[in-house]
Protein backbone atom coordinates (compact mmCIF):
# COMPACT_ATOMS: atom_id res chain seq x y z
CA UNK A 1 0.00 0.00 0.00
CA UNK A 2 3.04 2.38 1.03
CA UNK A 3 4.65 2.01 -2.62
CA UNK A 4 0.74 2.64 -4.09
CA UNK A 5 0.49 5.96 -2.58
CA UNK A 6 3.94 7.38 -3.01
CA UNK A 7 3.47 5.86 -6.37
CA UNK A 8 0.34 8.37 -6.92
CA UNK A 9 2.35 11.12 -4.95
CA UNK A 10 5.25 11.04 -7.16
CA UNK A 11 3.09 11.32 -10.35
CA UNK A 12 0.84 13.67 -9.32
CA UNK A 13 4.30 15.87 -8.67
CA UNK A 14 4.99 14.94 -12.12
CA UNK A 15 1.40 15.25 -14.12
CA UNK A 16 1.22 18.06 -16.55
CA UNK A 17 5.14 19.27 -16.29
CA UNK A 18 7.84 18.63 -18.95
CA UNK A 19 10.40 17.50 -15.77
CA UNK A 20 9.44 16.36 -12.82
CA UNK A 21 8.85 18.60 -10.14
CA UNK A 22 10.19 18.75 -6.17
CA UNK A 23 7.19 19.72 -3.72
CA UNK A 24 8.54 22.28 -1.32
CA UNK A 25 7.14 21.92 2.10
CA UNK A 26 6.88 20.47 5.34
CA UNK A 27 3.53 18.87 7.37
CA UNK A 28 3.68 18.22 11.21
CA UNK A 29 1.67 14.72 11.48
CA UNK A 30 -0.09 14.10 15.12
CA UNK A 31 -0.44 9.72 14.70
CA UNK A 32 -2.33 9.32 18.12
CA UNK A 33 0.12 7.13 19.33
CA UNK A 34 -1.27 4.40 17.02
CA UNK A 35 -0.50 1.91 14.29
CA UNK A 36 -0.94 4.63 11.53
CA UNK A 37 1.91 6.38 12.28
CA UNK A 38 4.06 3.34 11.69
CA UNK A 39 3.33 2.82 8.51
CA UNK A 40 3.84 6.63 7.59
CA UNK A 41 7.16 6.40 9.19
CA UNK A 42 8.06 4.19 6.68
CA UNK A 43 7.23 6.89 4.18
CA UNK A 44 8.17 9.72 5.57
CA UNK A 45 11.94 8.54 3.92
CA UNK A 46 10.55 8.58 0.20
CA UNK A 47 8.72 11.48 0.58
CA UNK A 48 11.58 13.65 1.67
CA UNK A 49 13.00 12.36 -1.70
CA UNK A 50 10.40 14.58 -3.50
CA UNK A 51 10.88 17.58 -1.04
CA UNK A 52 8.08 16.73 1.64
CA UNK A 53 9.21 17.06 4.96
CA UNK A 54 7.25 14.75 7.45
CA UNK A 55 7.52 15.49 11.06
CA UNK A 56 6.17 12.80 13.47
CA UNK A 57 4.21 13.38 16.89
CA UNK A 58 2.48 11.27 18.98
CA UNK A 59 4.24 7.56 17.80
CA UNK A 60 3.77 4.48 18.79
CA UNK A 61 4.98 4.53 22.92
CA UNK A 62 5.07 7.95 23.05
CA UNK A 63 1.56 8.15 24.85
CA UNK A 64 -1.74 6.10 24.93
CA UNK A 65 -3.67 5.43 21.88
CA UNK A 66 -5.88 8.45 21.14
CA UNK A 67 -5.21 9.94 24.24
CA UNK A 68 -5.28 13.88 24.42
CA UNK A 69 -4.46 13.27 20.26
CA UNK A 70 -5.83 11.46 17.54
CA UNK A 71 -8.64 12.97 14.68
CA UNK A 72 -11.46 12.75 17.06
CA UNK A 73 -9.59 14.33 19.70
CA UNK A 74 -8.84 17.41 17.60
CA UNK A 75 -12.01 17.77 15.92
CA UNK A 76 -14.50 17.44 19.09
CA UNK A 77 -12.07 19.82 21.50
CA UNK A 78 -11.71 22.23 17.73
CA UNK A 79 -7.86 22.24 19.52
CA UNK A 80 -4.19 20.65 18.41
CA UNK A 81 -3.30 17.33 20.28
CA UNK A 82 -1.01 16.95 23.10
CA UNK A 83 2.95 18.05 21.50
CA UNK A 84 0.95 19.64 18.78
CA UNK A 85 1.72 23.23 17.89
CA UNK A 86 -0.37 25.12 15.24
CA UNK A 87 2.35 27.76 14.83
CA UNK A 88 4.46 25.38 13.51
CA UNK A 89 3.08 25.36 10.45
CA UNK A 90 0.78 22.82 8.95
CA UNK A 91 -0.60 19.75 10.78
CA UNK A 92 -2.76 16.62 9.97
CA UNK A 93 -3.99 14.53 12.43
CA UNK A 94 -4.75 10.78 12.06
CA UNK A 95 -6.77 8.46 14.80
CA UNK A 96 -5.13 5.36 15.93
CA UNK A 97 -5.13 3.21 12.81
CA UNK A 98 -5.30 6.10 10.14
CA UNK A 99 -8.72 5.64 9.01
CA UNK A 100 -9.61 9.20 9.37
CA UNK A 101 -7.61 12.34 8.91
CA UNK A 102 -8.18 15.89 10.20
CA UNK A 103 -5.97 18.94 8.89
CA UNK A 104 -4.92 21.82 11.51
CA UNK A 105 -3.13 24.94 11.47
CA UNK A 106 -3.46 28.54 12.75
CA UNK A 107 -4.19 31.57 11.17
CA UNK A 108 -3.67 35.19 12.78
CA UNK A 109 -3.96 33.08 15.71
CA UNK A 110 -7.11 31.78 15.51
CA UNK A 111 -7.20 27.39 14.93
CA UNK A 112 -8.80 25.90 11.80
CA UNK A 113 -9.74 22.76 11.09
CA UNK A 114 -10.55 21.01 7.95
CA UNK A 115 -12.16 17.87 8.47
CA UNK A 116 -13.28 14.78 6.11
CA UNK A 117 -15.72 16.65 4.43
CA UNK A 118 -13.56 19.70 3.71
CA UNK A 119 -11.00 18.20 2.95
CA UNK A 120 -12.57 15.78 0.00
CA UNK A 121 -14.58 18.78 -0.84
CA UNK A 122 -10.65 20.86 -1.98
CA UNK A 123 -9.92 17.04 -3.79
CA UNK A 124 -13.55 17.48 -5.85
CA UNK A 125 -13.04 21.16 -6.68
CA UNK A 126 -12.04 21.78 -10.53
CA UNK A 127 -8.91 23.88 -10.73
CA UNK A 128 -7.22 22.33 -7.73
Amino acid sequence: MNEKLLSAFGKLLSSGASSPRRYKGSVNVDCACGVGGMALATMTERLSSVGLTVNLVNRVGEGVLNEGCGADFVKTKQAAPANADPALGRWVSFDGDADRIVYFFSKDGKFCLLDGDRIALLLASPGL
